[in-house]
């Protein structure tokens, strides 16, 4: 169940990141983009740390 739900989330986070930058960016570009997206996430009211990183540390 641990490994189902990490993938459910690794696929939910790349399509997240991909949502962020489009092909017509520059590379700096999308960079900043992620970072800033980064940023935000981090910032965010419902973020409790990374889900893999929780889950190696139960497991």
């Amino acid at each position: 169940m641990i490994l189902a739900v990490l993938a459910r989330r690794h696929l939910r986070f790349e399509d997240l990141l991909g949502s962020v930058v489009t092909h017509e960016m520059s590379m700096e570009e999308k960079l900043d983009a992620l970072i800033d997206w980064h940023f935000e996430w981090f910032g965010a009211e419902d973020f409790y740390g990374c889900m893999f990183m929780h889950a190696m540390s139960e497991f």
